[in-house]
Parts: structure tokens; sequence; C-alpha cells
């Protein structure tokens, strides 16, 4: 091809010659493009993550990477390096030891660093894990986030900030932590029109609703229970209110159905009007209340809801106890499916970020909900 480009050059006239620079710039930054997507970590010996962010899943992060280092890096071919980790407060007393001088309280300077390759973000909140993430982007960094409230208001910033630098981002451990119902639904099932999805996806309220089914205590009984487990956000009506389950189920639709959906249209009840009466009722009727999300399309129109329904005993989510979270799908090519697993939590939501990051580096990872 180049011979025949450059024969045209030689021998054509002016406009077939400014005709061929164009076509042979546009070839060059393809190639370009491509090659940077394919291959941007192969020239790297050791992968600098930098993270954003050192609550639990932060601290289970480098727990994992310190017990299982040397299986981690056979399976991604490279040696891993923490770069530095953005606090809020340096001097705040942490169970891990590691260098003082890992720490920071800057996150943007953090995220942009020469020699970080991947940015990590833990932060949690809204506007500076956005901040963040768009400017790694823009540094050239690839992204993993476990921020399920970030993608359900800006997943579509940032997955066409993503493209447009030709950078992957991996966000798995933003539903259902260790379970892997994204890739599952995004890539396993890319050939399936999907109708619906329902599913367990908040493990807090569910432990507080098994508590009351199980154990008989009443909301706040169930409610302190799960607060002096650990188990809260730091705001406890993003659990208790539908939210969190809400940001997790526009992340899943929005895959599923292949266009972003809107948090604003999302039908919302949390559990806090849940009495012990209506508990007593559903048990009297051979059912169970759970705290349900769910996605469904119907003449053309997708719905979307989370609240409390009684499922009967038999329901294949009235069987997900706990802490625990469980999505069923239901697609055209494949009847039914089910994943059950640990939804929260220190270990399984770092789990996830490592393997998006392992994904990356065996050049898998795609970014954006896969349309």
């Amino acid at each position: 091809m180049f011979i025949f480009h450059n024969w045209i050059y030689r021998n054509g006239g002016k406009s077939k010659q400014k005709s061929m620079r164009k076509v042979i710039k546009m070839n060059l930054i393809l190639s370009f493009d491509y090659w940077r997507e394919k291959y941007m970590f192969n020239s790297k010996t050791t992968i600098n993550i930098a993270l954003l962010g050192f609550g639990t899943v932060g601290q289970g992060i480098v727990d994992i990477l310190q017990k299982e280092k040397e299986h981690l890096e056979n399976k991604c071919g490279k040696k891993l390096a923490i770069a530095g980790i953005a606090v809020r407060n340096l001097e705040k007393k942490r169970d891990i030891n590691l260098p003082k001088s890992l720490f920071t309280t800057d996150s943007e300077q953090l995220a942009t660093r020469e020699d970080v390759d991947v940015v990590f973000e833990l932060m949690g909140g809204i506007d500076q894990a956005r901040t963040c993430v768009l400017q790694a982007l823009r540094a050239g960094k690839p992204v993993v986030t476990a921020n399920k409230a970030l993608l359900a208001e800006y997943a579509e910033e940032i997955f066409s900030c993503a493209r447009e630098y030709k950078l992957p981002v991996g966000y798995e451990a933003s539903v259902a932590a260790a379970v892997p119902v994204i890739r599952f639904l995004r890539d396993g099932l890319a050939s399936s029109q999907i109708s619906e999805i329902e599913g367990i996806l908040n493990g807090t309220t569910n432990f507080i609703l098994s508590q009351m089914q199980e154990k008989g205590q009443n909301y706040e009984e169930a409610f302190n229970l799960a607060e002096s487990l650990g188990y809260l956000e730091a705001d406890p009506s993003l659990d208790v209110d539908g939210w969190d389950a809400a940001h997790k189920l526009v992340i899943l639709a929005s895959i599923a159905f292949k266009k972003y959906v809107k948090l604003a249209d999302v039908e919302r009840e949390g559990i806090a009007r849940v009495t012990a009466d209506e508990i007593e009722a559903a048990k009297s009727a051979g059912k169970v209340i759970k705290l349900v999300a769910s996605a469904r399309k119907k003449s053309g129109k997708i719905q979307l809801q989370v609240r409390p329904q009684a499922l009967s005993d038999t329901h294949v989510l009235a069987r997900v106890g706990g802490g625990l979270s469980g999505v069923r799908v239901q697609a055209d090519r494949v009847g039914d499916f089910f994943a059950q697993g640990p939804g929260a939590g220190a270990l399984p939501t770092a789990s996830a970020v490592l393997s998006d990051l392992i994904a990356m580096l065996r050049h898998a990872e795609m970014s954006g909900f896969g349309f």
C-alpha cells in the first residue's frame, strides 16, 4: 500500500499529492491509535498503580497485592507496584504499614503523574472522582473504578473521553463486587437480546431484611446491627433508601439495553418503612421480603424499579441471604441466568478491581457499556 501511495505522490498532480498527504497522515494516526490501544503496556516491565482513596477497598487491594503478588504478576506477565496513594488525611492511623512517601492529599496530581501507568479510582463521591477520572484519561492513563454513583451519573461523558483517548475503563467492581455480572452482560450475552434483569444489588439492605425475617428483629435493631458491623455507607440513606441499588441498576440496564438510562427514570422506594408485621404476614404466606432492583423492556420502553417485594420462597432471589448479592437475567438465546456471591466488602471488591487490571494487561478489557 505504501509503495502504491508513494508512486501516486511522485507522479500525480498537486491535487492528488495533497489528497495523498491527507490519506498517509490518516493512516499513520490510525496505525498509532491501533498499536497504542493494543500494546499500551507492552514496553512496560512494571505497572505503576495510583490508588485514589484508601478506605476498605484500597486497603484490600494492597492486602491482596502483598499476599498474592507472585500469583497476580504471573497472571498478567508484569510486575505490579503501588506508585502513590491519595488520601484525605495523612495523619490517620491505618492497619496496613506502608512508606509515608507513598501518601499524598493531591489526588489530581497523582492521577496525572508521569510515572503512573494506571489509576484506581476508589475515593467514592462524584464531583472529585469525576474530575480525577477525566484528568487521568486525558493524561493517557487507563482507569479502573468501583464507583457506581459516578457511572450512574456520568458514564456517557467518561466513556466518550476514554474512546477519544483510546483508553480502557474497567468497572466490574461497581456492581456486585466479585460477581462478574458486568462482563457476562456486556460480553457473554453480546449476541442475545436481554428482556429482563432483576436482582438483590445492595447487600446491606439484604442483611437488614434477613435479620428481621430470620432473627425477629425490628427495623431499628437490624439497622443498628448493620451499622455496628460496618456494613452501612457513610450516608446510610444510600443503602436504606435504595440509592445504591438504583445506581447499580442504571449501569446494568444501560449495558443490557444498549443505551444510557437515567437515574431519574428509576422508580425508587427503600426499606425504612418495612414493618415487623409485614415481615410476619409475608412469612405466613410463604414469602420473603427483599429489596429488588428490576429492569424490563416492554414494547420498546424500559421500566426501572427499586422497591421492597414479597417474593415466593421458591423464587431464586428469595434464597439470596445475608449480605450477598444475586442477579437474574432473562435473554432470548440463553433463557434465565442467575449469579450469586459476595456483592460488597473489602476483598471481594478489591478482587474485582484487580481482575479489571489483569484484563487490561491481557488486552481483553473493552471500554464503555458495549455499544
